[in-house]
């Protein structure tokens, strides 16, 4: 199974259903949306509440094998679970629960200064439901809005998180908490969102709990 060993890999140690028939909504591509600066090959992620603007890197999982990092401090990875990890994940504009991934302190490739430094997420427990998310996938920009700001310890996360949901949403993860350099971050930040236009905040999934800011 999916578990807390694949996602150590990438965040913890700073290193680089339902029975209903109804229509399901996902995220629609929106003209009006902001235009992150496609800064990635595979596409960007902006969320202009923090100043973030990063790209968005595509990496595969192979089962049996560790979550892939980032590449690097200011980038974002964006999971495809592919046709071994049945019921696990998305894609924007596709349904699913597409999870996304990145760094909150980095040990490598510190611009300036000595590590750890700020990475991407390092201001990520600061964003408030409702703000806004927007991802440029595939020459498209959806939009998204936070439902629900969450935390786990990092002992307890499990892949239940990974886990395809009926409606489309970002399942984004950070490490939060205290951090050490021999044991990583003690918990996990979940910030989850879901297509605009939203008003709504959402209880945190089970087993974890709401994140304070």
């Amino acid at each position: 199974m999916l578990s807390r060993l694949l996602l150590a890999a990438c965040l913890l140690l700073a290193a680089c259903g339902g029975d209903d028939d109804s229509p399901v909504p996902t995220a629609t591509s929106d003209a009006g949306a902001a235009q992150p600066q496609d800064l990635g090959r595979d596409g960007a992620i902006f969320i202009p509440s923090i100043g973030v603007g990063a790209p968005l890197t595509l990496k595969r999982l192979v089962p049996g094998e560790a979550l892939p990092s980032p590449d690097g401090p200011d980038d974002v990875a964006v999971y495809d679970f592919g046709p071994d990890l049945p019921g696990l994940g998305g894609a924007p504009g596709q349904g699913g629960n597409v999870v996304l991934s990145g760094l909150n302190l980095a040990v490598e490739g510190c611009i300036s200064g000595e590590p750890p430094c700020d990475a991407v997420f390092r201001s990520l427990r600061h964003v408030a439901p409702g703000a806004e998310i927007d991802v440029l996938w595939r020459n498209e920009t959806y939009r998204y809005q936070i439902v629900a700001m969450c935390s786990i310890p990092t002992a307890a996360f499990g892949d239940g998180l990974y886990r395809r949901t009926t409606e489309e949403q970002l399942t984004i993860l950070t490490g939060a908490g205290n951090w050490s350099s021999e044991g990583g971050w003690s918990h996990v930040l979940i910030v989850i969102a879901k297509p605009a236009p939203r008003t709504a905040v959402e209880p945190c999934p089970g087993g974890t709990e709401t994140a304070s800011r």
